[in-house]
Parts: structure tokens; sequence; C-alpha cells
């Protein structure tokens, strides 16, 4: 990130950019970050704006490089944990799910749900159902029983109802897991 001084309407203007290569035209390109205002206002408010505003960026730049560094976890062998299933969260759900954003079937289903006057939300049913049968392979019934294993969300959200997905009418398959979002 870098300090920008341009000129807008006959003014020298201060803004805080950082330079990126566009994947596509492989040419270097400019994000905002953050626009700070015209010089001569920001006079008024510091003696010398552009060397106030340079150490900002310098302090910016130190804390996303200190972003960057790898993170180091230290684990005890010597500690142990109880074998239930209270304990035990998958996370390996996450990359599932940035494929599931990129590909666009968020926006799908939710889309698709809206012109059903339905109080479940499809999306989350389906994340669960693809998310569990790729993680851990079994019968609808059985990815029921252990939902809250799976995804994050409290069990309290949960409701067991097979005839109420019957109902939904996006969805004509036998699931006894529906999602209510509250």
């Amino acid at each position: 990130m870098n300090l920008q001084v341009g000129i807008s309407n006959g003014r020298r203007y201060l803004a805080i950019v950082q330079g990126y290569r566009d994947p596509v035209t492989k040419k270097v390109r400019h994000k905002t970050i953050k626009s700070l205002g015209y010089l001569d206002e920001l006079k008024k408010q510091y003696p010398d704006p552009i060397a106030h505003f340079k150490a900002v960026v310098e302090e910016m730049n130190k804390k996303a490089a200190l972003e960057k560094q790898p993170v180091e976890i230290s684990l005890d062998p010597q500690e142990t944990l109880t074998e239930s299933q209270a304990n035990r969260k998958n996370i390996g759900y996450a990359a599932l799910s940035k494929l599931y954003h990129e590909l666009g079937l968020h926006t799908f289903f939710y889309n698709n749900s809206r012109a059903f006057k339905s109080e479940f939300n499809t999306n989350n049913i389906m994340k669960l159902l693809i998310f569990s049968r790729i993680l851990a392979p079994a019968s609808k019934k059985k990815h029921t029983r252990r939902k809250t294993a799976i995804l994050r969300t409290p069990i309290s959200h949960w409701t067991t109802s097979t005839a109420a997905l019957r109902r939904s009418s996006l969805l004509k398959t036998d699931c006894s897991c529906i999602y209510t979002g509250r």
C-alpha cells in the first residue's frame, strides 16, 4: 500500500491505494483502500498531512505483513480429549464451502426458494446434505443425527420433519432435516 496524491477538480487529493496485477490484462492496477480527502482541507486537521498519512500507510503495511506470517500452534502431547460426539467438530467443510460459493450454488438455491412460500432455508438444507455426503457418506437419516458435527449451526435451529420438506416442493426427496434459520 502507498499514499497517492492525485488531482481532482483542480485540487490535490490524497488516497491510500494498493497495487495489484490484473490477471487478465497483465497490467498493474490500483485499488483505493481509503479515500482521505483534499489536501487543503486536510491541512486544517494536520500540520503535514502527507507525512502523517505516509506514517499511517507504513503502519498498515506492517500490520498486513504480520497477518501474512505463518501461525504457530502448540499442542500438548500429554493432553487427551474425551471420546464424545460433542467434542468433535469437522472443519473439513471450509474448502467445500468456498467451492460451494464459487460455483454460486448459494445464490441459486436462494433465488429458487424465493418463488416458493417456504418457511425453510433451502440453501442450508442443501449445504448440509452436500457437505455431509462428501465428508462422511451415509444415509440422509444418519446425517440428520450428526448434523451439528458438520455444520456450526446450533441444534436448536434444526427441526426434524420429513413432512415439512415434502411440503416445500423444491426438493422431492425423503429428508428428515430442515433448517429453520431462526
